[in-house]
């Protein structure tokens, strides 16, 4: 069973699209067109196929079932859908060259250089993954996997990378107190005949923040043949993005970080840069 919902205004997110004329001045000369999308969403997407811990949309992994008998234990947060994401795009012209706000009194060689350059960023902003927490402990009797029971909210005001979630929140199937040392929980004995009470993806992973950058231009090298340049930069702040932290409450890096996120999601900064003619 699946179900989603996206609160928002407009067509499925907060939205506004428009082209503006900037400050007087800024674009002399030649009409100039700037492009601005920006973009919130504020989603909720509920599922009983993410009781197999990560953070994947529903169905990717292994779509199992802690309980066959009782799936709505299963029902949770979807662990790919971001409860709220910001995205801003913009595409415009640098204001440099013949008739523009710098060298705005530029001759035909200068400008064919410095103007022209056509700039583009894309700003990411959005709140962790969801996560869900499991330990290694058969209180079912049915050796299945299983989580722990929750007595209080694990996810920190001010986490930090070595102690994202609060281990505390968590005790083994049946106790009332927590058992265990540091971020690991310690879980023994005989099955009790149930499962951990802990819903899907009540853990918040860490936020990705990532702003990219593009910058080209073309170069009239004659009537017939024109030279394009393209760059273009992910992350292009290097800011780190934390992975996300490790989800087994029984074990002793619980709640921890172990790797910065790697890729397009977020990941080191990386530069690309191209060349080509068309004619």
């Amino acid at each position: 069973m699946h179900h989603g919902r996206a609160v928002h205004l407009g067509d499925g997110s907060f939205k506004l699209r428009r082209g503006f004329v900037p400050a007087p001045g800024f674009h002399k000369g030649a009409p100039q067109f700037v492009v601005c999308e920006r973009t919130w969403t504020w989603a909720r997407n509920l599922a009983d196929t993410e009781s197999w811990p990560g953070s994947v949309f529903s169905g990717e992994v292994t779509g199992r079932a802690m309980n066959q008998y009782n799936l709505r234990g299963d029902y949770g947060n979807v662990g790919g859908t971001r409860k709220h994401r910001w995205i801003t795009t913009l595409v415009d012209e640098l204001p440099i060259g013949k008739g523009r706000w710098l060298l705005g009194n530029a001759n035909g060689v200068l400008n064919g250089i410095v103007g022209g350059w056509r700039w583009s960023t894309i700003l990411l902003a959005q709140t962790g993954a969801f996560e869900t927490p499991f330990i290694f402990f058969d209180s079912s009797g049915m050796n299945n996997f299983n989580r722990p029971d929750m007595v209080s909210n694990p996810n920190l005001s001010h986490p930090t990378k070595e102690h994202w979630w609060d281990a505390s929140a968590f005790v083994c199937p049946g106790q009332s107190a927590f058992t265990g040392t540091g971020n690991q929980l310690q879980c023994s004995g005989p099955p009790i005949g149930r499962f951990g009470n802990s819903r899907v993806g009540t853990l918040i992973g860490p936020k990705t923040f990532n702003f990219s950058l593009g910058l080209a231009k073309s170069f009239q090298l004659t009537e017939r043949f024109k030279l394009k340049f393209e760059s273009s930069f992910t992350n292009v702040l290097n800011h780190v993005n934390w992975d996300d932290p490790a989800n087994s409450v029984t074990d002793a890096s619980f709640g921890q970080v172990a790797f910065a996120r790697g890729g397009d999601a977020g990941g080191n900064r990386v530069g690309q840069f191209a060349l080509r003619i068309e004619f």
